[in-house]
């Protein structure tokens, strides 16, 4: 359990940027719905970018389990914001919400069905 947490953990710090791949290739932001979860997991006052996701209503922001799981009990973050810019920077557009885990996960790690949570947005993206 340690060592696939430290592989997660590792994943995490190398996520800079959300591009939306398709077949292959860049798809030069045709999917504006995708997105990056926002958090200061690093350091304290430093937001990050962490895992993507989906926007799949205007408040509901579908992501990996196993990204609000490291967030909530590996980091302890309890503030997140999701970004739609294609890539975070300081000067991104933030949205701010609340991070849900499936109640059947933790169990396999990321390969397991169960896989899911969710960030509930303070309030509806409109555009997207």
């Amino acid at each position: 359990m340690k060592r696939m947490i430290w592989i997660l953990g590792v994943a995490l710090l190398c996520t800079p940027i959300s591009l939306c791949v398709t077949n292959g290739s860049l798809d030069n932001n045709r999917h504006p719905n995708a997105g990056t979860i926002v958090a200061e997991y690093k350091t304290p006052g430093v937001k990050d970018s962490v895992c993507t996701g989906t926007l799949i209503s205007a408040t509901v922001f579908l992501t990996a389990g196993h990204c609000v799981y490291l967030l909530q009990e590996v980091f302890g973050v309890t503030q997140v914001w999701v970004t739609f810019d294609p890539v975070f920077s300081p000067s991104a557009t933030l949205y701010p919400g609340t991070m849900h885990l499936n109640p059947a996960f933790p169990g396999h790690g990321a390969a397991d069905p169960e896989d899911l949570g969710v960030i509930v947005l303070d309030a509806p993206v409109e555009g997207i």
